[in-house]
């Protein structure tokens, strides 16, 4: 397998993104939002509904909507993506934690 084999997928996914008409203004608003404590949670969920809309129709795939009306529901989805993110790591630092002692 070469190297253009390796990454088609992955070429294939981040030109995806750009297909939607109004792709750059998701990531203008998006993005900054990522670095501020209280707004993060927001695009944290948006990618959720990236990644569902995605694996369901991945011919087919067009980014969700970036619209006020879907960030109380990004907001939701973006608290339970940080939830399971800090339980997954919680777990491997008390294991280690209690071996170093």
């Amino acid at each position: 397998m070469d190297h253009e084999e390796r990454f088609h997928d992955l070429k294939k996914a981040f030109a995806a993104v750009t297909y939607d008409p109004g792709w750059w203004w998701k990531v203008l608003i998006g993005g900054p939002m990522l670095f501020f404590p209280l707004t993060f949670l927001i695009p944290l969920g948006f990618t959720m509904e990236v990644l569902r809309r995605a694996k369901n129709n991945p011919d087919g795939f067009c980014l969700p909507s970036f619209s006020l009306v879907f960030w109380g529901q990004y907001l939701r989805e973006g608290c339970v993506k940080l939830v399971i993110a800090f339980g997954t790591l919680i777990v491997p630092v008390l294991v280690l934690s209690l071996i170093h002692i």
